[in-house]
């Protein structure tokens, strides 16, 4: 009871700093995500310590860094991805570790998992804001019910050698949490009406939501992996960021797509 009152303070605590920090604009709040966004590499360069692989952490904040700045100041060239992959692969053939295979295999997931995934978090876009809060919208949507869904009607496991608590009934009220929650940012932003329904835009948001929940799998995967119960201690009952924020890489990558017009 005391460790479910403590996640509950702090997770109010953090909804209460996010939604403060997008009240001030595209610009601070996007800096703010970046941030976000450094921890995790951080908390996923320790992770792969536990395993005896060291992901090139210098590299990936520089990648990370330069594409962040990029996006603020538009310089020319914006394909820092690629760059950095190829550099990743050039760092690789110089690499004397006895593990330098491993170590660059790690290094290109990191990229993929966080940098690539996850850049609407981090690279600026005048409507960072709509974007931030359909990302959470839809993620907390799905965390919470499918946490009460499996609480009152769970009966059969999802993936009990992943994570053995989630079950196949509190995933689906998620993915019903996520729609109700997507769709009413949507409304509020404008972009739906629901007068006159929208298909494609709610199989985009029931496909967002089933992302967050892929992507809470996968972090809990990458744990089991890594020997570890959290990614850190950062947050009081919750761990680290990434664990807050498993989810959200997913439904970033489907906002990505949904944004520049691939999904819709």
């Amino acid at each position: 009871m005391k460790d479910l009152k403590i996640r509950t303070l702090t997770a109010i605590a953090i909804l209460a700093i996010f939604l403060g920090i997008f009240q001030l604009g595209s610009q601070l709040s996007t800096l703010w995500m970046a941030c976000i966004t450094g921890l995790i590499l951080y908390e996923l360069y320790k992770g792969f310590q536990n395993i005896d692989i060291t992901i090139n952490f210098p590299l990936l904040i520089t990648i990370f860094t330069l594409m962040t700045v990029n996006s603020f100041l538009h310089f020319t060239c914006r394909d820092i991805f690629i760059i950095g992959v190829l550099m990743i692969f050039v760092y690789y053939i110089f690499d004397e570790h006895e593990a330098r295979l491993k170590n660059m295999m790690a290094t290109l997931f990191v990229s993929t998992y966080v940098l690539f995934m996850g850049q609407p978090l981090y690279l600026y876009s005048p409507d960072n804001i709509k974007k931030y809060y359909l990302i959470f919208a839809i993620t907390i949507g799905t965390d919470v019910f499918a946490y009460l869904g499996g609480m009152i009607f769970g009966r059969h496991k999802l993936a009990p050698k992943i994570s053995p608590k989630k079950t196949i009934e509190g995933a689906v009220v998620g993915i019903l949490g996520g729609l109700l929650l997507g769709c009413s940012v949507l409304y509020f932003q404008g972009i739906l009406d629901f007068s006159t329904l929208d298909i494609k835009l709610i199989l985009f948001v029931i496909l967002a939501s089933i992302a967050a929940e892929l992507g809470d799998l996968f972090a809990s995967r990458l744990k089991r992996n890594f020997g570890i119960k959290d990614f850190a201690n950062l947050l009081p009952g919750h761990g680290g960021v990434l664990d807050r924020f498993d989810g959200v890489l997913f439904v970033c990558l489907v906002i990505h797509l949904f944004y520049t017009g691939v999904c819709i």
